[in-house]
């Protein structure tokens, strides 16, 4: 796919019920785990469609979800109003976040690091670190076969691993494996996911 002009531009077609429930299912690992950890706040750096966020608010997590693009957060917060869902949207810079130490129980993000230098991740990582007390993120693995957004780096655990060493504590599986129109299992896992603790 070629690249897109702007993440509002890319994002302009979520929201939607199928869009919703197809988001929820192929993540649903992810999202277990960090329902698992029974946060009362949680913060979504990159939120997107925000549909996680959405989803999460909706189970009765206090829930913020940021993005440094407001045509992003303003089709995020239509979304939100559609669904009937409370959280607070936040224009912010990922890699330097307007919020003290310690202030959520829990931040994610799904779909964001793999579109940055390892210093961006490096950094990103450390800042949810600093506002939270765990960092559980999600990214398309190297068995992904193509480029949603056209600059995505799909890497294996053993290149995150190496990425991220230092940086608090780390663990890393990966998660979904698709099935075909005819119902057969892919044995491939298509995403990843790690989580950073201090």
């Amino acid at each position: 796919m070629t690249e897109k002009k702007s993440w509002g531009d890319f994002y302009a077609e979520s929201g939607g019920v199928d869009y919703l429930l197809d988001h929820l299912t192929i993540h649903k690992d992810f999202i277990k785990e960090i329902l698992e950890r029974k946060p009362r706040t949680a913060l979504e750096a990159g939120c997107g469609s925000a549909v996680m966020s959405i989803f999460l608010a909706m189970t009765g997590i206090q829930v913020t979800a940021c993005d440094r693009d407001e045509a992003v957060l303003d089709h995020a917060g239509k979304t939100a109003d559609r669904w009937k869902a409370r959280l607070v949207f936040s224009k912010q810079d990922l890699m330097k976040l307007d919020f003290p130490p310690n202030a959520f129980d829990v931040s994610f993000s799904q779909g964001v690091l793999e579109h940055m230098s390892d210093e961006e991740m490096r950094q990103a990582c450390k800042e949810m670190l600093r506002v939270s007390k765990i960092f559980i993120f999600s990214v398309p693995c190297h068995f992904y076969r193509h480029k949603d957004y056209g600059n995505e780096r799909l890497m294996p655990i053993e290149k995150w691993s190496r990425i991220l060493q230092g940086i608090g504590q780390s663990k890393f599986k990966y998660y979904y494996y698709a099935r075909t129109k005819r119902n057969l299992l892919i044995k491939r896992p298509l995403m990843l996911m790690g989580m950073l603790t201090k």
